[in-house]
């Protein structure tokens, strides 16, 4: 495992190749996880490299060679960082909340879906509540440390209530959506 840090001070920034490989890096670091085409990553860093697509794709081919890329696929070549490359929490981080973000994406889904995936969402932190207070009727104690049973099905029942108000809103929502489809 290496840092991108690391991976970007073995390059010299003082040749060109090597600076246009810097580039190329730290654009990546900003995308971790996902693979590109020549295409788009032409789009994105081509005016700041200042280089054609033919020559793109030669730093490209050079930086997979050094084992910093991984590429796949035969027509259509795919680039993304080698696995054993890490990059900083932060770009990890937003690239979770853009994975987060698109569930909730209203151009994606539409205001029903997002509705539905909203809904799913609380069915899923209601369920825990449930299995808590259930599980107190199990067992010979009373609480989980400062909340007591009465407290896990007072949270249940309330956001059960909720749970019930988000379906119904959901279902109109869908049912709206299909009668303006139709």
């Amino acid at each position: 495992m290496k840092r991108i840090e690391t991976v970007i001070e073995e390059y010299d920034d003082t040749e060109q190749t090597d600076s246009k490989k810097i580039i190329l890096l730290g654009w990546f670091q900003q995308h971790p996880g996902k693979r590109f085409d020549l295409n788009e990553i032409h789009d994105e860093v081509g005016d700041e490299l200042g280089v054609g697509e033919r020559r793109t794709q030669e730093y490209l081919n050079e930086l997979t060679d050094d084992g910093v890329l991984q590429s796949r696929g035969d027509q259509r070549r795919g680039y993304q960082l080698a696995e054993d490359i890490v990059v900083p929490a932060k770009y990890q981080v937003r690239a979770v909340l853009e994975q987060l973000g698109s569930l909730l994406d209203t151009a994606r889904w539409g205001p029903a879906g997002v509705l539905t995936v909203a809904t799913v969402i609380w069915l899923l932190l209601t369920v825990p509540f449930w299995v808590l207070g259930a599980s107190l009727f199990v067992y010979p104690m009373d609480s989980y440390g400062s909340i007591s049973q009465s407290d896990f099905l007072t949270l249940a029942v309330a956001m059960t209530l909720w749970l019930t108000v988000f379906i119904a809103i959901s279902t109109v929502a869908y049912r709206w959506h299909i009668f303006r489809q139709s």
